[in-house]
């Protein structure tokens, strides 16, 4: 595992794909590990049937004491010092200034005709119109590893990334942290390009980034919306393959037209950012 590669390649495109990050063998036991301990979600969360919250804060590991999980616990706590988090710690630490492990979870997708989540980034406040937390610094994001614990592929859910686009993402908010421009919403493609047309916007997201950069960005916007559901930007891959991207970068994830999509997360936030 080269570091440098890794996070080279991650601040200039925004994510990073290992194939066979982890054997098949492997993938078979964290998937009978990780089914023992599932939870049935509300049907009104999307794109995810089933999972467990193996860590989000200390606060969770004392729940699963206090109800009685301890085979969750257990798990927990092997996940939190597997060697595979340890490389992850590792990586976020090249990236993140002061970098600490906010999250482990997992959880499956079922079979459907709609994707798991359609094109947004993780750091728009779900578009809300006012956000209720302060704006976020320019440079905060979660850094997402995505380990796949089954095969994916486009329209059987892969996740698919557009290159370079936290940057824009990035300057956007560099405007809005900065009062430079008041705040405007948005989550999924349309409405960024909507904000993002804007002449007083991008003329100031040009200064930040530079031209060709929101240019080349613009386009693949455009491709995407002409294009219907194109696979130009996703990651196919077979279980044990891992993306690790960072979450201002917009993806999404594709429909599950043939199986059920099992993954696992080991998100790392920035204690200075956060």
């Amino acid at each position: 595992m080269n570091i440098k590669q890794i996070t080279n390649e991650i601040s200039k495109n925004g994510f990073y794909y290992i194939p066979s990050y982890i054997s098949n063998k492997k993938v078979e036991v964290i998937n009978k590990q990780i089914k023992s301990n599932l939870t049935k979600f509300k049907t009104s969360t999307k794109g995810k049937a089933s999972g467990t919250e193996f860590f989000n804060g200390n606060r969770i590991l004392l729940n699963h004491l206090l109800n009685l999980r301890i085979n969750t616990f257990s798990l927990s706590l092997l996940l939190i010092n597997s060697k595979i988090n340890k490389n992850f710690k590792k990586i976020a630490k090249n990236l993140l200034s002061d970098s600490y492990l906010r999250r482990i979870d997992s959880y499956i997708s079922p079979v459907d005709k709609k994707p798991i989540i359609d094109w947004h980034n993780d750091t728009s406040y779900s578009g809300a119109e006012k956000p209720l937390k302060k704006l976020h610094h320019p440079n905060f994001y979660k850094l997402r590893f995505f380990l796949y614990l089954s095969d994916v592929k486009h329209k059987n859910g892969s996740l698919a990334l557009i290159p370079g686009s936290h940057k824009i993402v990035s300057a956007l908010t560099e405007i809005f942290y900065k009062n430079i421009l008041q705040y405007e919403p948005y989550w999924n493609l349309d409405s960024f390009k909507k904000v993002i047309s804007k002449n007083n916007f991008k003329n100031e997201i040009i200064k930040i980034v530079g031209e060709q950069n929101y240019v080349d960005f613009f386009k693949k916007i455009e491709f995407i919306q002409n294009s219907s559901d194109t696979n130009e930007y996703d990651i196919e891959s077979k279980a044990g393959g891992l993306v690790i991207f960072d979450d201002r970068v917009f993806h999404r994830g594709s429909s599950c037209l043939e199986t059920d999509r099992t993954v696992m997360r080991f998100i790392y936030a920035s204690k200075q950012f956060n």
